[in-house]
This record gives structure tokens, C-alpha cells and sequence, in this order.
């Protein structure tokens, strides 16, 4: 048998609040503590006529609300923090109806929070005598979007806002949010025009726009600051890009980078960048286009498919989110997850099944934990042989597992999809 390692990673984990979360959804790990959002009921709007409500607290009014949680438990709103109010006055607009969102957030360099807000507004111009039920009512529906950019101190506090230049404010949907070296707030956006970065000065004017026709799947903070997008560009492949800020464009090189990759996480240590690339957590380097598996998402008792929020500390400790659905309340719950570097003789020492997959689905991580957490004899230790696929060979990790069972290495376990 090969030598034990030296050190290996261990996971610790932490109810939100101590118990269900499914008003509070984590937005940012900082210092000390994470912000969430959540929503408060400030009143309801009256019932359409002709209309049903489909559920309780349809036609409730919420506002959303910034939340301090710290790492011992406790949370305490922002007191000082008031959401963006809609610029449309619903004055004598039939079932004007409002909402308010908290987008995204970020901390700057001055230590302060800087939020993506929006606001949307809805009402009809049907004819009084027109009931809500009434396709003419629908075909009258009126709409408008708003999105602001916003600096707060950490009490909430408003330090400045603006509102985004946009022309298509209906079709505007982000997938990604940064800040880069400029203090632009940097969005990948998807409108009914096309796709591109924008990025936005404080006062809401656009800094600079880069046009790609692809759709960005992920961007994160590179070590040295720059902001960098892992995105498939149409006719093309899956590529890595940095943002020139001053310049407003992408560099010319492209990085390469393995096409399982779903998360990008903001580098820093001994890597520009980090992401997770199926069950692996891996370190990026940029200068020789390396990669490095640091550990199994798995192998930590896990599931990779439900983290969130995965943010490196500057002393090296990995945290995130692990959400899950409680079907039966129809609620969403959080727990704060770390994982760090620890001796490989401080942990309980189990004796290991080997188990090869090729394609590690939801279900099966989640019986590979149950069965890892409760059992205080055995452990599962999973390779994901599909990791070795490329798109220039898909058989690649059949071949390698094919050749360590010839070579007499045969898993305690194997796993194959038909």
C-alpha cells in the first residue's frame, strides 16, 4: 500500500441561524462574517377583481433587507440600510404593482459595500370595466425595469448611487458580478440584443463594454486584482479571458482551461485563480496555463453541486454555502461550510473502499456523504475517472480505468452508466 500523506483536508460545517434560512440567502463572505439578503413584509397590496389568489402572501408587499451574519452565529441587520424606492409614481395607475432586489454585492477597496439593486414596476392600462381575469387586461400590462449601483457604508448607510446606463433595461439579465482594478462594477450580461461585459462607474455611466456573442458562465477577481470571465464563445470553445480595464477590451491571450469547469473563485496564495471542476477543487496558474488538484469536494463529505459563495481567506481556509430544499417545509436551508488543511494523523483514520465512477450525479454524492458521515468504520474515497475526458478524446477515462483494473489496481466499487 502506498505511504500515507502528510496532511489531507477537512471539512467543518455550521447551520445558518441555527436553523432554517429560507428568508435569508448569503450573498458575500467578508471579514468576521458573511452578508445576506433578506425580506421584510411592510404591507399587501390589494386583491385584483376577478382574481384568485393563487397561494398565501401572493399579493404581500416585501422589501428586501441587508443582514451581518457573524461565524458564531449571531446575525443583526443593517440598520441603516433602505432599499432603492422605484422612480415611477403609481399615482393614478390601475394595479400598480412594485418590487424591489438586492442583484448582488460586493466590497470595494475603501472596505465599503457596493450592491447591484434593481427595481421593477408593473401596471395596466385596461379600460375599468376590463376584469383581471380578461385577456385584454394582460395585453395592457405595462412594465419597466430600473438597476442601480450603490456604495454603502457597513452600517447601510447610502455614500453614493446611480442608476445604469442601459438601453434595454426589460432584457437585461447578469450571470456574473465583479469589481476591477478602476472600481467599475464589472457584469456579464445577456440582453435581447446579444451578450457582453459592461462595466459601470459609480454614478451608473458605462465605463466600457466588450462585445463576445458567447454567454459567460462564471468570472471571478484574479490575485493581482484583475477581473477574469470563463465563457463559451458561439462558434468557437470554452475560453478564459482577462479584462483590460484601462483599456476596456479583453487581453489577447486566451487560457486554457478544462471544460468541466462551472465556478470560478477569486484567487489568492499561491494561485491566481481557484474553481471547481466536477468534485476537484483545483488552483490555476496563469503564467504556464497550470492546474493543480488541491482536494475532493467529496472526499470532504461535500456535494459540490449544492455549494455557493466559495471564497478563499486570506490565511488559506476555503468557505462556502451548502444549500438544500426541505421539500416538505418549502423552504431553502444554508449551512456555512470551511475546509482547511489539516495533519492527516488528526483525523479519525477509516478503512477505505475505493469506488470509480464515471459521472458523479447528485444523487449518488449525496449516499457516498450519508454513508461516510454516519459510518465510524468505513469511508468511500471516489475517483471520477471522467475528469480525464477531453473533447478530443471522450474515452479517455474509460481507457484509464480499463488499464489500472488490467494492471491488477480493481476498485472495491465501480459504478458505470448505461
Amino acid at each position: 500500500s502506498s505511504p500515507a500523506p502528510e496532511f489531507t483536508y477537512k471539512a467543518e460545517y455550521r447551520e445558518l441561524s441555527g436553523g432554517s434560512s429560507s428568508d435569508m440567502t448569503p450573498l458575500l463572505i467578508a471579514d468576521g462574517g458573511f452578508y445576506l439578503r433578506s425580506s421584510e413584509k411592510v404591507g399587501e397590496r390589494p386583491i385584483p377583481e376577478g382574481v384568485t389568489p393563487e397561494y398565501e402572501g401572493q399579493y404581500d408587499i416585501t422589501e428586501p433587507r441587508l443582514v451581518f451574519g457573524s461565524f458564531d452565529g449571531g446575525v443583526s441587520p443593517l440598520e441603516a440600510y433602505v432599499p432603492v424606492e422605484p422612480e415611477i409614481d403609481g399615482e393614478g395607475k390601475r394595479d400598480f404593482n412594485t418590487s424591489q432586489n438586492i442583484q448582488g454585492l460586493r466590497l470595494n477597496e475603501s472596505g465599503n459595500l457596493v450592491v447591484l439593486e434593481s427595481t421593477y414596476c408593473s401596471w395596466s392600462e385596461a379600460a375599468e370595466d376590463i376584469k383581471a381575469d380578461n385577456p385584454e387586461y394582460f395585453e395592457s400590462l405595462k412594465t419597466e425595469s430600473a438597476y442601480y449601483i450603490r456604495e454603502l457604508d457597513k452600517t447601510g448607510a447610502e455614500l453614493s448611487r446611480g442608476r445604469l446606463e442601459i438601453d434595454d433595461p426589460e432584457g437585461f439579465y447578469t450571470s456574473g458580478m465583479e469589481l476591477d482594478e478602476q472600481g467599475n462594477l464589472v457584469l456579464a450580461v445577456s440582453t435581447n440584443a446579444g451578450s457582453g461585459i459592461y462595466a459601470y462607474k459609480p454614478d451608473g455611466s458605462l465605463a466600457y463594454k466588450i462585445e463576445h456573442g458567447g454567454y459567460v458562465y462564471s468570472m471571478a477577481k484574479l490575485r493581482d486584482g484583475r477581473v477574469c470571465a470563463f465563457f463559451y464563445d458561439m462558434g468557437s470553445s470554452m475560453r478564459l479571458k482577462v479584462i483590460d480595464s484601462a483599456g476596456g477590451s479583453f487581453d489577447s491571450q486566451d487560457y486554457a482551461m478544462n471544460y468541466n469547469v462551472y465556478e470560478l473563485i477569486s484567487g489568492g496564495g499561491d494561485y491566481d485563480l481557484y474553481y471547481t471542476d466536477g468534485t476537484r477543487f483545483c488552483g490555476y496558474r496563469l503564467e504556464d496555463e497550470s492546474t493543480e488538484t488541491l482536494f475532493d469536494w467529496l472526499n470532504c463529505d461535500v456535494n459540490s453541486s449544492l455549494l455557493d459563495m466559495v471564497a478563499i481567506a486570506e490565511d488559506g481556509l476555503i468557505q462556502g454555502f451548502l444549500s438544500s430544499y426541505d421539500e416538505n417545509k418549502e423552504v431553502w436551508n444554508y449551512e456555512y461550510i470551511t475546509v482547511s488543511k489539516v495533519p492527516y494523523d488528526s483525523v479519525p483514520q477509516k478503512e477505505t473502499l475505493s469506488m470509480a465512477v464515471m459521472y458523479m450525479e447528485y444523487t449518488t454524492q449525496n449516499a457516498v456523504i450519508d454513508f461516510n458521515r454516519s459510518s465510524d468504520k468505513y469511508r468511500i474515497e471516489v475517483t471520477d475517472y471522467s475528469q480525464y475526458n477531453s473533447p478530443e478524446d471522450w474515452t479517455a477515462g474509460v481507457t484509464k480505468l480499463n488499464t489500472e483494473i488490467m494492471a491488477g489496481n480493481m476498485p472495491d466499487i465501480c459504478l458505470l452508466y448505461t
